[in-house]
Order: C-alpha cells, then structure tokens, then sequence
C-alpha cells in the first residue's frame, strides 16, 4: 500500500485521547479520499464520488505486508461506493504485499491474521490482538500497525522507532529489551489502547 502511507499522517500525534481521536478520523477520511483515486471510469478519468455513498457488504479489512518491521491493518468504510471498493480491490491484486480480506473473517480467528507477524512477543501480558480488533471495529479507515515484537504503532515515530530496533534485532537479537519505563516506550499497546478505547487489554 505504498501509495498511501496513513501513518504519517498521524505524525508526532499527540496521546492526549481527544487529540489522538481526532487524528485517526482525519487519517479515515484521507483513507477514503485515496479510495476515490483508485477508480478510474474506462476512458481513464477518475470516478467523482456520489453525494450518498452505498454501503458496500461485507466490510473488508486491508494487510499491508511491505515493511518487516510492522503489518498494517485497515478496516475499509461499509460507506465507500462500489467504484471506490472495485479499484481498491484492484490496487491489492498489484501489490504482492498487500491482501483484502473479510472483516468478519478476521473477527472470528484474529490471532489468525495476527500470531505469524510477531517474531517476539516483548507484550506477552498484553491482549494485543483483542485490543487490536477493537481498534479497528472503533475506528474504520484508520490504520494500525502491529510491531515485530508485539507492539502497535499509530504514529510515524511508532513505525520508526519500530523500524530501528528491528534492525537491532536482526544484528543481534539480545541487544532489544523492553524498556521498563511504560511512558518512555512508543509503541507500549496500552499506551494507545487506553486513550482510544478506554481501557487497558
């Protein structure tokens, strides 16, 4: 899903709850823009979208594969129009690290699409896939990244603090500890799933 990158556009996102809130909408309705962009009519102009968008059944959910380091998972709007779902299910079948997959089949056996992800589970304590499967059941059009070592990234800085100790790891896979300090761990998952959800997992 190279062309658009959501994360970013949570860059150095604050964690205040309402801001962070704020932010996942905006990264939703980018979401749904780029959708639009995605279609094309057959004489290869873009489609404009309608004034109502239909529901499109059954919702899918996008896994974007193409970083090592992080899986970022989608939850597409049941609002996108039928033009926008064709041309994203069209930009999926060209990128080999991306898959679309039914929602309601990622709800029955998350850990399915979860599990093979993580090298190292530093958040062993942590529900991470519940707290991520209501993640994206809140927030659709939103991206979320589960870390390599079981954490979730939401920000840029997540996704590169992220990348930096995955390198670590694969140079040497004792040089990467979980810091102890919470506050001072990026992507720590309660330190998004409380402020978004309310709770810890």
């Amino acid at each position: 899903m190279g062309n658009y990158h959501l994360p970013t556009t949570l860059s150095a996102a604050p964690k205040h709850p309402a801001t962070l809130r704020k932010a996942l909408f905006c990264a939703a309705a980018l979401f749904l823009s780029l959708l639009s962009g995605c279609a094309s009519s057959p004489n290869g102009s873009k489609q404009q979208n309608t004034a109502s968008a239909i529901t499109a059944e059954p919702t899918y959910l996008v896994i974007d594969r193409s970083k090592p380091f992080v899986t970022t998972y989608i939850r597409v709007p049941k609002t996108i129009s039928p033009e926008q779902l064709a041309g994203l299910k069209e930009h999926v079948r060209n990128t080999p690290s991306s898959s679309l997959e039914n929602f309601a089949d990622f709800e029955a056996k998350p850990s399915t699409y979860v599990a093979a992800v993580i090298l190292r589970n530093d958040y062993a304590e942590i529900d991470t896939v519940s707290g991520l499967q209501a993640l994206l059941e809140s927030y659709d059009g939103a991206a979320f990244g589960v870390t390599w070592n079981g954490g979730l990234a939401l920000t840029e800085n997540d996704y590169m603090y992220s990348s930096a100790t995955y390198v670590a790891y694969r140079v040497d896979k004792s040089a990467v500890t979980r810091k102890p300090d919470r506050r001072a761990d990026p992507v720590h998952p309660n330190n998004h799933l409380e402020p978004l959800l309310g709770k810890a997992y």
